[in-house]
């Protein structure tokens, strides 16, 4: 087998990339078949079957080292083989020490949402108070009392739960371009719970979207994260919860 290559996968609904950190693609996969840097490829006037993605998958680990799963398989063509698992496409998670990401992203320091700073005070006084929200039905225009109801409730399922749905990091090959993408209220709730040292979980669920290779430098406590929640997903969640706002 030859030596990992770093590697980042990108994936539409018919169709798979993988592209080296200068950016060009090293080889393709689609509905027709695949094209890879010096392998002749395979083509096909019909869709191609789930033993054309194993010879792929193979193919792949030879040429770059990189070990591809059935989920990186694009859905269309996996729909048209009747081999889509729902399973197949949850989200690669880590767990990752909450210090670690309070070191690169933290809404108590610098508010993502909305002018004036947001402090764990405040979030103690909605939790007094009893004020969360579960959702905003204005969407993502949460005012200021919003988002700290919204990590206020967060503190809650976490105190329940032990874990949340996955943060979302975007990286770069090298780790050193690290950014949120997705879960600022998540991650305030988690760091508000270790600094008042509340729950038993100094973790938090972490993904990714670009490099693996750069996340785990990135985040070097990070370890594989299984069988963690009650929920497959927030949507399963949010179906147990019915009132748009809960105060007291």
């Amino acid at each position: 087998m030859s030596k990992r290559m770093k590697l980042s996968i990108e994936t539409s609904a018919d169709t798979l990339w993988l592209n080296a950190v200068d950016g060009h693609c090293v080889s393709r996969y689609g509905k027709h078949g695949f094209e890879m840097e010096g392998h002749p490829g395979h083509g096909s006037k019909s869709v191609v079957g789930m033993d054309v993605w194993a010879t792929y998958r193979a193919l792949v680990k030879q040429a770059f080292g990189l070990e591809l799963n059935d989920g990186h398989c694009p859905v269309e063509i996996r729909k048209s083989n009747n081999a889509y698992r729902e399973e197949d496409d949850q989200l690669v998670e880590y767990l990752v020490k909450i210090s670690e990401v309070k070191t690169l992203t933290n809404p108590f320091r610098t508010n993502p949402w909305t002018p004036g700073r947001i402090t764990p005070k405040h979030i103690d006084d909605a939790l007094k108070a009893n004020k969360t929200i579960v959702y905003c039905s204005e969407g993502c225009n949460f005012t200021r009392e919003q988002h700290i109801e919204r990590i206020a409730f967060m503190v809650k399922e976490i105190l329940e739960f032990g874990h949340l749905d996955a943060i979302i990091f975007s990286c770069n090959i090298d780790g050193d371009n690290v950014s949120l993408i997705d879960g600022y209220h998540r991650v305030a709730a988690a760091i508000y719970c270790l600094l008042r040292k509340l729950g038993k979980t100094k973790t938090i669920r972490v993904g990714f979207d670009g490099f693996e290779d750069g996340f785990l430098l990135a985040f070097p406590s990070a370890k594989p994260a299984i069988g963690l929640s009650k929920y497959r997903n927030w949507k399963e969640r949010q179906s147990e919860t019915t009132p748009e706002r809960q105060v007291a």
